[in-house]
């Protein structure tokens, strides 16, 4: 789905009559015929992430599942709940059959979806190395901008209390310059507030998150962070 909007935007860049726009046509319905195997009663050419989203038709159903792959046992032994009340561990989980013939081999993980329209789809099967490796990224990225803005936010107001004493130790129209001159620390003061604002959406835009809600506290985490910085340089 990311390669077929990185595709779009390519082409509507491109004159109509450009040799490349073929060529990003072909890869489009290369993409599609991909897309289009995977319907039923036709055999796929695509793999599986190893994600599924179920919707129970019962709610008890959803319950009793969650309780069963997500209690104490199942999380650290794989196994499930046993006797005296689920004290002692019991049997060992089914396991999700590969292979020609299947055999059990992969632990299945089973956490409460949310909600399908807060879902960011084409997250879900981005593995969890390229995760983490992406957020230390991100986060690097922005814990430097933040030093920086600290550090001008800093040296604005180091300016602006000095344009302040001059201010008082002069007169007339001078007096007015000075004056003039002390509201500029405060404009770019703002103007780095902005600047933090937009490039903690651009990061956010570069990490992998399940959901949309994940992603938006992500991005006003990152913000606030800005925030606080600018107020104790200032």
């Amino acid at each position: 789905i990311d390669r077929i909007k990185i595709l779009r935007d390519e082409m509507r860049k491109l004159e109509p009559t450009d040799p490349k726009v073929q060529e990003l046509q072909k890869a489009l319905r290369d993409i599609s015929a991909d897309l289009s195997s995977a319907s039923a009663g036709r055999a796929s050419r695509m793999k599986s992430s190893g994600v599924v989203v179920v919707s129970f038709r019962f709610h008890d159903d959803q319950i009793a599942c969650l309780q069963r792959w997500g209690g104490f046992w199942a999380r650290w032994r794989y196994k499930e709940s046993g006797s005296l009340c689920g004290l002692l561990p019991g049997l060992e989980l089914p396991r999700f059959p590969i292979g020609d013939p299947p055999k059990p081999v992969f632990a299945v993980k089973v956490v409460k979806a949310a909600d399908p329209g807060d879902i960011v789809w084409e997250h879900l099967g981005v593995p969890r190395k390229l995760r983490w490796q992406r957020l230390a990224l991100t986060w690097s990225a922005m814990a430097g901008v933040l030093l920086v803005s600290f550090l001008v936010a800093w040296g604005l107001v180091l300016g602006k209390d000095g344009t302040g004493e001059q201010q008082s130790s002069s007169v007339g129209g001078e007096k007015t310059a000075w004056r003039a001159l002390a509201l500029i620390p405060s404009f770019l003061i703002l103007l780095n507030n902005v600047a933090i604002s937009l490039f903690a959406k651009w990061l956010g835009g570069k990490e992998f998150h399940d959901t949309n809600t994940d992603k938006e506290f992500s991005l006003a985490l990152k913000m606030s962070l800005g925030m606080i910085a600018n107020t104790a340089g200032g």
